[in-house]
Order: structure tokens, then sequence, then C-alpha cells
């Protein structure tokens, strides 16, 4: 674990268990930017506006092409339905290493989760948020300031 560490490695006394487990979180971490593939800076980012079963044809998207899948999709319940579809493309159109990004209602977050959880890989969650007045979530009764992004 030490020889992982080299320089990183603990000044002062602790435990061997702590000391691996920032050796595995290092090597974790250096696979992870073997892998990945920063995008060109000389490609054009584009942007649609269509439904999201439309895109591949409408873009011509080719699988495993895309770097960043970003999107808001409807926060009512609803949608949640077409959360496996939406999760489906993604994964065939994302390059290896490549990210699904999206905001979600509050309300529906834990469905959109276990919905594209179907064909993505759960990595974090973020929220955006900001100050002044909210929405009032009815169903929840409470005022939210923050939009969740799986």
């Amino acid at each position: 674990a030490l020889a992982v560490l080299g320089d990183d490695a603990p000044r002062k006394p602790l435990e061997l268990r702590l000391v691996e487990r920032r050796a595995r979180k290092k090597e974790r971490l250096a696979r992870i930017v073997r892998e990945y593939e920063p995008p060109s800076v000389d490609e054009a980012i584009r942007l649609y506006n269509c439904r999201f079963q439309e895109l591949e044809a409408t873009a011509g998207i080719e699988p495993g092409s895309v770097d960043l899948v970003l999107t808001d999709v409807p926060y009512d319940l609803d949608f949640v339905r077409q959360a496996p579809d939406l999760g489906e493309i993604a994964a065939r159109v994302l390059k290896q290493g490549g990210v699904f990004c999206t905001y979600v209602g509050v309300a529906n977050m834990a469905g959109m989760l276990a919905e594209l959880s179907r064909h993505l890989t759960y990595r974090a969650v973020a929220f955006s948020s900001w100050s002044g007045e909210g929405p009032v979530l009815q169903q929840l009764q409470c005022v939210t300031q923050a939009t969740p992004l799986l």
C-alpha cells in the first residue's frame, strides 16, 4: 500500500486498513484517469431540440460516439415511465467513460434513478441550488431551493 501511495504516503502512524484504503482509492483514480479520453477541442458541440426518441435519427448519432448527454427532463411523474427508454438510448450512444447527466424533479428523483439504472451505472447526485423563493412541492408539503442532477 505504501508503494502505491508513494509521495502521498502518510507522514504519521496510521492503521494499516486506512493506508490500504487510501492506496485503493489512488489506484481507482489512476485507472479512471487512464481510461478517460477528453473530448477534442476541435470538435463542435451540437445541440438538438427534439423528442429524445428521435434524437439518434435526427442528429445521425452513431453508437458509442457521444461524450456527454445532458438533459432537463419533464419533472412530472408521467415522464418516469419514459426514463428506461432514455437510459437505453444514452447507454447506446455514450462512449466508454461518457457521462449522462439529467436534472430531475425532487418528487420523482427516486423513481427516475431506479428507471435510469436499468441501463446506466449511477455514480453520484449533485444539486443545483439558488437563493430566494422556491417552488412549493404540494405532495411533499415543502418548499425546495434545489434541483437534483443524476
